[in-house]
């Protein structure tokens, strides 16, 4: 089965020699191309999630998420699914930051309101022919960092290429 394979293989290379030849060259050519235009627009950086160093030890973490759901202190998810806040009297439309503030995880809010975003957003968008969800355009490395800080790809959803959002 396998020399009448090869020879199939081989007479069909024989008989479309040119067209094989034209077809590996455009699928070179492509995957060229493919290349410069992934190694001209950098991957965004991997996020960090700094672990707070009360936790560092597997041990400690585990028990802390023991303590919040032991049997002595559970946690009402109906509670919380239906608006009411949490355990300290958060309001819940505060959302995870306040003020600049940080949240369970330590990370540091935005010192930008949706607002002042979504202006800034459109601007480089315009300015540095961002296509968004495609291409970073021409804007500088140092903004493509503050276009993820921003959350641009979501305030400028209705302005993505193609529909996968």
């Amino acid at each position: 089965m396998n020399k009448l394979i090869a020879s199939m293989q081989a007479n069909l290379y024989k008989l479309e020699r040119i067209e094989y030849n034209e077809l590996s060259l455009r699928a070179n050519n492509e995957a060229v191309e493919i290349a410069l235009l992934l190694a001209a627009h950098p991957a965004p950086p991997m996020p960090v999630f700094p672990l707070d160093s009360q936790y560092e030890n597997a041990e400690s973490l585990a028990n802390a998420i023991d303590d919040l759901f032991s049997k002595d202190n559970p946690v009402d998810l109906d509670y919380y699914a239906a608006g009411n806040g949490d355990k300290n009297g958060k309001d819940p439309s505060e959302g995870f930051f306040m003020d600049g503030g940080q949240d369970a995880v330590g990370e540091t809010a935005p010192a930008i309101t949706d607002t002042e975003a979504v202006a800034t957003c459109t601007e480089w968008k315009t300015k540095y022919n961002v296509i968004v969800g495609a291409s970073w355009g021409d804007l500088p490395y140092d903004l493509q960092q503050k276009w993820l800080e921003y959350s641009c790809d979501y305030h400028m959803k209705k302005d993505t290429a193609g529909d996968f959002m």
